[in-house]
């Protein structure tokens, strides 16, 4: 929606989604992509941004969660189950040949 609104694609990690609100509401435009997330999914990690052990796992997950873009994460949520219902119509049918 806000592309559609304003012509410009401001790239969302799937990190954002680990940000409490108000630590970047100050810095948000009144109509912003992060205006579009449900509420319930700020926030959801303190560890995720004050670690307070395990911080090598922490460098690899929020390393990851930085690089891969929200865009991307959803495309791959949305054709799980394509593919998912895909691989179990395959063995069914597989199995169905093999007890003929």
């Amino acid at each position: 929606m806000f592309w559609f609104k304003t012509g410009e694609w401001v790239a969302v990690s799937m990190f954002d989604l680990f940000l409490a609100p108000d630590g970047i509401s100050s810095i948000l435009p009144p109509s912003s992509p992060y205006n579009a997330l449900p509420d319930m999914l700020w926030g959801s990690w303190v560890w995720i941004v004050r670690p307070t052990d395990w911080y090598g796992l922490h460098k690899i997950a929020s390393g990851l969660l930085r690089f891969i873009p929200l865009s991307l994460a959803s495309l791959v949520v949305g054709y799980l189950p394509m593919i998912l219902a895909s691989a179990v119509e395959k063995s069914f049918a597989h199995t169905s040949r093999n007890a003929r």
